[in-house]
C-alpha cells in the first residue's frame, strides 16, 4: 500500500499480492481508491480491496482506512484470516485508533512468556 500511496491518492487502482496465511500463498488484489474522510477527526483515504481473479465478483470486498499524514491503517472491515469456532473466516471491523508505539523490553519478555492458547473466548 505504501509503495503505491501516490497513485492510489491521483486515483489509479492498483493490483498487488496480497498474503493468505490459510493458503500459503500470495493471491493478487486490487486497490481501489475511494473518497478522501476525515476518520475520528483524522483526514483520510478510504480505499477497496477486492480479489483481482475472473471470478473475484463473488469475493467479498475489504474496506480500509489510512491517516492522509502519515499513511498508518486506521480502519479494516471485511473477511478477515481471523476463523471462528468452526473454522469459518469472520466479517470484522478492526480500529487502529492510535499509532504503534514499542514496547519495552519488560513488556516483550512478559509477550513471550504468555502461553497461546487454541482459541480466543470472547
Amino acid at each position: 500500500m505504501r509503495q503505491h500511496w501516490e497513485a492510489l491518492r491521483s486515483g489509479r487502482g492498483v493490483t498487488q499480492p496480497f498474503l493468505l496465511p490459510s493458503r500459503f500463498a500470495f493471491v493478487p488484489v486490487k486497490l481501489q481508491p475511494g473518497p478522501a474522510v476525515r476518520w475520528n477527526g483524522v483526514p483520510a483515504q478510504r480505499l477497496s480491496m477486492k480479489l483481482d481473479r475472473w471470478y473475484g465478483f463473488v469475493a467479498p470486498t475489504m474496506e480500509l482506512t489510512y491517516a492522509s499524514e502519515d499513511r498508518r491503517l486506521l480502519e479494516f472491515a471485511g473477511i478477515a484470516t481471523i476463523r471462528d469456532e468452526e473454522g469459518r473466516h469472520q466479517d470484522v471491523r478492526i480500529v487502529f485508533p492510535q499509532a504503534a508505539t514499542p514496547a519495552d523490553a519488560r513488556a516483550l519478555q512478559g509477550a513471550l512468556a504468555t502461553p497461546l492458547v487454541r482459541q480466543c473466548r470472547g
